[in-house]
């Protein structure tokens, strides 16, 4: 069926010769249409283009492959319709190798093509987090330590500032915040040289004035903060920098809504219940604020704001004037001088002129951190480059160096290696562009050429959606193009919008635009809210969704759930109500409170509401597997929900990385090790004491502590314990003044109670030598092998296994097992680095998330963070903890860092060492407080835009009865948008949509409730936004909950064939057959249970060997401990067996057997070299697989060359390099093979056929037959224990050769005339029948 495209995806879709823009709308379609666009690239018969001419880059690696996989599709289809045709069928074949991928993948890709051009070792791997995390703290110690040897006094001076008491830590933080920074910049180092003029003003000497000996000796001649009284700058200079224009702007912008709420406030002691008395004041106070907006510059600003004052409100009273008013313009005047004060505090608390002193003395510890970083930066990369790992900072940045160099005017250009790219790639596709960084744009403008005039460039992307700042993407970077590209076509770029969502009903457009449109300006989130930025309906769905009763007035508000009528589609705001008497008594928290209450609804909608089929079209009832929960943060939330949610017997599922260090049987395996490393580690050892490892109870360790009190740690009181018992009574008897006839009495008494405490005494000591025996493991076992150890030494696995969600328990430790093994890959090594590397994993929320065992289909209500949901969309979508407050943390700190404004630190007066902030840091936290609300307004769009049928909002309202009547001012707004003002004063989600919603006819109730008469002239009144407000109190909840419980019991009561009496005679008789049914269900083709379709030659061999063994437990069994050994004692590092025999698979399918045609005799006899000569060719071999990048280091380490050469001299070898040179040996071939199921088993049925796949690992052909070979390095002390293992996977393998050569079906192939085993243990050749 064909796909029918809007006339805007369509232009999307044709559009060549430009640079494009495309600004996609939530579900316009834009992976749809970027698929068809590089189809029809591939497939125009006029212009084709190789698919693996274009470059794609996608902001995922699932997005890269989902787009592989909808572009190999597209292909495939049109090759069905065109199996003739040639130029499809090669863009099939190339499609694997296209560049369709993520950009960290790109830049790999270019790395590992052009390493050679930065001197880059080809050798190199990229490092795992934890690893680099270490890695980072251990520069950072190093270079400190130098710096503190060296003692430069900017440095001290440095450390000085910007610790926080006796530890470095704090200036640790900053370095890596300011490099992280800077790594998001092109180039760093230029990033951070910049940066050390960032407290600079013109004129300024660049340090800070000293004090002579008279201003030090007379401190009434310094200024009042303690800073010098000169700085030869003259303040109006402040004035020429960049940053204080902003500022100043900024100061105007918020002073303009200011002027707005007073005029509000004059406005309503005006109407005619109004309170009028108030008027006179209000004018006066209006016109100072005008005033202050009217002032030209900094100084005059200043003077203003110190003599800015406020009268007091007239007292009278008049009962005409509506307390509601009176008390809101109260209110609002109260917020204006708060705001005023904040600002006068802020910006206007200093003159320039000692603005600019202060700022000499911040100037001089920024350049001094810079310096820090500058050296951390160089000290890091270095130790990167002799450990040989990249992290993906520097693939970005080594890839840019490959395009990038400066010439000798210092100017950026393309290298050849750019050149050859912009030559081979026809076009450039970026997907998400609105969360793409600089050094991504340098990338790809660099391959593009668009300096050059080469316009070839294709990006889209959403604004509204990007929420990637705090990963320090520039939406700056889609808002240059968006503002500056033609809408029209005729030019070298064009932007087109995508207006249509294709994905939600229309309800939940309609009220996503209603929201938006009043608090998204282009101040917050990037873009103006309007015509063209709002979303369209372009989906196809039933006429009714909900159940068919809709009874009320649409948008109407309820305050008692039970009444509402049904609201079907309709976008609902759940507010559940928390009074403040309920806050004090903290029975529920309110988030508790909230997960009950969405729980309720959940159980609503799945009863009685319908949603659209995703196969038939048709409706259908709700199931969990439609619902998402959406959170801001899962940390605190995502447990708390799903543990709610269970208990009310709504499956969930919690699909964030979260939990797996928290897990009880990760934190046992994990304390058991921080014991091995250093058992004087209380908190460790009492949690393995008391843990499964150890099996005391709480009362024995008491029992051992107490004995011991005065033991400093709690493994000496163990040691002695084990050694001693309890002290004897008598020295304890002595030491506290008792008689000698007390003691004997004591030493009688106690003597039964010692005969009880020798078994804990037995089980201490027992402890204590199986943790010195796994102590003396530590020094030469690698730290998986020791998990594996105790794991099986335990048998951990079966214990937790048999504790409820057993199968989870067991895979987060097969997880860690994993991890460990991750680890020993890294540059760091030992049981002490290991302990450190998940510390810092902890430290740093590098949380794996515990092990995941849901089916993505299983019915469950799914748990994620907006961030995880961007890109997926859910039938029924709650959006969930709406009243939590924003995040401003990073505006808060002594240090704040912009990538565009640089950094900001707090003044530190040198000589009286008080620390204050200053102009130009509050600007700079006032920028991050204005973009951090922009980001949160674009992740609340994000999370509003993934619903398709069904949005739900919830959120607590705490005392209802303060917050709605603060909202009232917003009535009276006449624009469309909120001022900006009024904007920044939201503090949370549900902020937003409060005032969204408080202009509309939909917060009557709400007003209501409050004893306000909601303003029903308003514009904006009875616009139907498709939203439902109800308020639920917790009686609510707990009523239906307690009605739920009745209901249950009664249905309990049903299942036990009771009434409410006991008597059976009120049987339900179609329930007990419908239960008798169930429970008796016997699966009618049981003897089929072990049929697949498929198998593998692997599985079939273990079905012949009939060997009786568990193979539950192979992942952990072991092979004798080796002992530790010197590096230079060794000659052969010790690898598994697994990876042992794919390493010599790996030589025998590289190794060129021509080479050995002159050292044998022909067909049938073995090689004539010597073993010296045979040595030397399996050396010369192997380091050429080696250097040319076939071979693995760890490969070429755990092959042998005397078994290799032992291999080389054999009769088998012989015949492969004469079959070699006749072209007829044939190297690990697959195979596809089909059985008779009979085959298999006697009781499976002879018409089903199983397929069988396997490699062969080489055969070849001889005097008109066919010789298979397989290559074994099994530990075997004979040939019969080889030929019992694989000769039923040999058979197959002879089976199949003669199936594909038809000798099997007519005759006429060729047979199998010989298998053999070659043993690289034995260094024999093994003949099977």
């Amino acid at each position: 069926m064909s796909v029918s495209y809007t006339e805007e995806q369509q232009k999307v879709i044709d559009t060549h010769g430009c640079n494009l823009l495309v600004s996609a709308a939530a579900g316009s379609g834009k992976t749809a249409v970027l698929v068809e666009r590089i189809v029809k690239m591939v497939s125009d018969a006029a212009k084709p283009v190789d698919i693996d001419r274009l470059l794609v880059v996608t902001f995922t690696n699932a997005a890269a492959s989902e787009m592989r996989e909808r572009v190999s599709n597209a292909i495939g289809e049109k090759l069905a319709k065109e199996p003739e045709n040639e130029h499809l069928q090669k863009q099939s074949a190339l499609l694997h190798n296209a560049q369709i991928t993520t950009i960290d993948s790109f830049c790999l890709f270019v790395i590992r093509n052009h390493f050679h051009t930065i001197g880059l070792d080809p050798g190199f791997r990229i490092a795992d987090e934890g690893e680099l995390k270490l890695l980072k703290n251990d520069v950072m110690g190093d270079v400190l330590e130098k710096c503190y040897q060296e003692g430069d006094e900017a440095f001290l001076h440095c450390m000085e500032y910007f610790s926080t008491g006796s530890r470095d830590r704090a200036v640790e933080d900053a370095v890596f915040r300011l490099y992280d920074f800077a790594m998001s910049h092109p180039f760093p180092e230029a990033w951070l040289q910049e940066r050390k003029k960032d407290y600079e003003v013109p004129g300024m000497s660049g340090t800070a004035p000293e004090q002579t000996a008279s201003e030090q000796a007379a401190p009434e001649q310094t200024a009042a903060d303690g800073t010098a009284p000169e700085n030869n700058v003259d303040g109006a200079a402040l004035m020429e920098t960049a940053w204080m224009r902003d500022c100043m702007e900024q100061v105007d912008l918020s002073l303009r809504g200011l002027i707005v709420q007073i005029n509000q406030c004059v406005m309503m002691s005006e109407l005619p219940d109004g309170p009028y008395m108030y008027g006179e004041l209000l004018e006066q106070e209006r016109e100072q604020l005008e005033r202050l907006l009217a002032a030209q510059n900094y100084e005059e600003r200043y003077l203003r704001f110190s003599t800015l004052s406020f009268g007091r409100l007239s007292a009278k009273k008049d009962a005409t004037v509506s307390p509601i008013k009176r008390e809101l313009v109260k209110s609002i005047r109260t917020g204006i001088k708060e705001q005023l004060q904040t600002m006068q505090k802020h910006y206007f608390a200093r003159s320039s002129e000692e603005i600019v002193r202060q700022m000499a003395v911040c100037g001089e510890a920024v350049r001094a951190l810079v310096e820090l970083t500058l050296l951390f930066q160089e000290t890091f990369a270095r130790t990167k480059r002799e450990k040989n790992i990249l992290d993906f900072d520097d693939i970005e940045h080594f890839a840019l160096s490959i395009l990038l160099r400066r010439n000798e005017n210092g100017d950026v250009e393309a290298t050849e290696t750019a050149l050859e790219y912009r030559s081979h790639f026809a076009e450039i596709l970026i997907d998400e562009y609105q969360d793409s960084n600089l050094v991504q744009e340098y990338l790809l403008s660099a391959i593009s050429g668009e300096a050059e005039g080469h316009y070839n460039r294709f990006m889209v992307g959403d604004v509204k959606q990007s929420i990637y700042k705090f990963r320090l993407a520039r939406p700056e970077l889609f808002m240059e193009k968006y503002n500056t590209y033609r809408e029209t076509d005729g030019g070298e770029t064009l932007r087109i919008d995508l207006h249509k969502n294709f994905r939600s009903r229309e309800q939940v457009l309609t009220s996503t635009n209603a929201v938006f449109a009043q608090v998204m300006r282009k101040e917050l989130g990037g873009i103006a809210y309007d015509e063209k930025a709002a979303l369209y309906p372009g989906a196809s769905y039933p006429e009714e969704a909900g159940p068919h009763t809709d009874s009320g007035e649409k948008g109407a508000f309820y305050a008692d759930k039970k009444v509402a009528p049904d609201s079907g589609n309709d976008t609902e705001l759940l507010l559940f109500a928390v009074k403040e008497e309920e806050t004090d008594a903290g029975i529920l928290t309110a988030k508790q409170r909230e997960a009950y209450g969405i729980a309720g609804k959940i159980k609503e909608l799945v009863t009685s509401f319908r949603v659209t089929d995703k196969e038939t079209g048709q409706l259908r009832r709700a199931s969990y597997r439609d619902i998402v929960i959406l959170l801001r943060t899962t940390s605190g939330w995502d447990e708390e929900f799903k543990k709610i949610l269970e208990e009310e017997g709504i499956p969930a599922h919690v699909t964030s990385k979260t939990g797996y260090f928290a897990a009880a049987e990760v934190q046992e395996l994990l304390h058991f090790l921080q014991i091995l490393d250093n058992p004087l580690q209380d908190i460790p050892l009492y949690g393995t004491l008391h843990s499964f490892f150890g099996g005391f109870s709480e009362e024995e360790i008491a029992v051992v502590k107490a004995a011991y009190p005065k033991k400093r740690y709690l493994y000496d009181a163990v040691r002695m314990y084990a050694e001693q018992g309890e002290p004897d009574s008598d020295i304890v008897s002595a030491e506290q003044g008792e008689s000698d006839s007390d003691i004997v009495s004591a030493e009688q008494g106690n003597s039964n109670a010692d005969a009880l405490r020798v078994p804990l005494r037995n089980r201490l000591r027992e402890f204590l030598e199986r943790i010195g025996r796994y102590r003396e493991m530590t020094v030469y076992m690698p730290v998986h092998e020791l998990l594996q150890t105790i794991i099986r030494e335990y048998a951990y696995l079966p214990y937790v296994m048999a504790k409820p969600g057993g199968s989870r328990r067991r895979a987060n430790t097969e997880m860690l097992l994993v991890k460990a093994a991750d680890y020993e890959k890294t540059s760091y090594y030992g049981l002490y680095h290991f302990l450190r590397y998940i510390e810092q994993l902890e430290k740093y929320d590098v949380d794996y998330g515990e092990a995941g065992l849901q089916d993505e289909n299983a019915d469950v209500v799914r748990i994620m963070s907006i961030h995880k949901s961007k890109g997926l969309e859910f039938p029924i979508c709650f959006v969930a903890g709406l009243s939590k407050s924003f995040n401003n943390r990073d505006a808060g700190g002594r240090l704040v860092m912009d990538v565009d404004l640089g950094i900001g630190v707090d003044y530190v007066n040198p000589k009286l060492r008080i620390t204050s902030r200053n102009l130009r840091r509050n600007f700079i936290a006032s920028k991050l407080r204005r973009d951090n609300l922009a980001e949160e307004l674009r992740i609340l769009y994000v999370a509003m835009t993934r619903a398709k049928e069904k949005l739900v909002l919830t959120g607590t309202l705490k005392q209802p009865e303060k917050k709605i009547p603060s909202l009232m001012a917003l009535q009276w707004v006449k624009e469309k948008c909120f001022a900006y003002d009024t904007l920044l004063q939201m503090g949370s989600f549900l902020d937003v949509l409060l005032y969204a919603a408080a202009r509309n006819r939909c917060f009557d109730g709400l007003w209501k409730l409050c004893g306000i008469d909601p303003d029903s002239q308003s514009p904006f009144y009875q616009e139907d936004m498709k939203l439902r407000i109800s308020v639920v109190h917790w009686e609510d909840t707990l009523e239906d909950k307690i009605t739920e419980t009745v209901v249950r019991e009664d249905d309990r009561r049903k299942l036990l064939l009771l009434d409410t009496a006991g008597n059976t005679d009120r049987i339900d008789k179609a329930l007990l057959t419908f239960m008798s049914d169930k429970f008796s269900y016997r699966y009618p083709h049981d003897n089929l249970k072990d049929l697949y379709t498929k198998t593998t030659v692997s599985e079939l061999k273990k079905a012949g060997m009939r060997e009786e063994t568990d193979f539950s437990f192979s992942l952990y069994e072991e092979e004798q401990v080796v002992p530790y050994l010197p590096r230079f004692l060794k000659q052969d590092e010790p690898v598994s067996g697994s990876d042992r025999g794919s390493a010599y698979h790996k030589v025998m399918e590289l190794f060129d057997f021509r080479l050995l045609t002159g050292w044998n005799g022909g067909a049938g006899t073995a090689a004539k070299g010597s073993s010296e000569e045979l040595t030397a060719l399996a050396k010369e071999e192997l380091y050429r697989m080696l250097s040319e990048g076939k071979l693995s280091q760890a490969y070429y380490e755990a092959v042998s060359v005397a078994k290799i050469a032992s291999f080389l001299k054999s009769n088998v070898a012989g015949r492969m390099a004469k079959a070699a040179c006749d072209g007829k040996l044939y190297k690990e071939q697959p195979f596809v093979l089909g059985l008779s199921a009979s085959r298999l088993n006697e009781n499976f049925p002879q018409e089903e056929t199983v397929l069988i796949q396997g490699i062969i690992d080489v055969f070849f052909e001889e005097a008109g037959s066919f010789v298979v070979v397989d290559y074994k390095t099994d530990a075997v002390l004979n040939a019969g224990e080889l030929i019992k293992r694989y000769q039923t996977q040999l058979d197959y393998y002879a089976e199949a050769l003669e199936q594909l050569s038809g000798y099997r079906s007519s005759g006429g192939g060729m047979r199998t005339a010989e298998k053999i085993i070659y043993s690289f243990k034995l260094g024999a050749e093994i003949r099977l029948e």
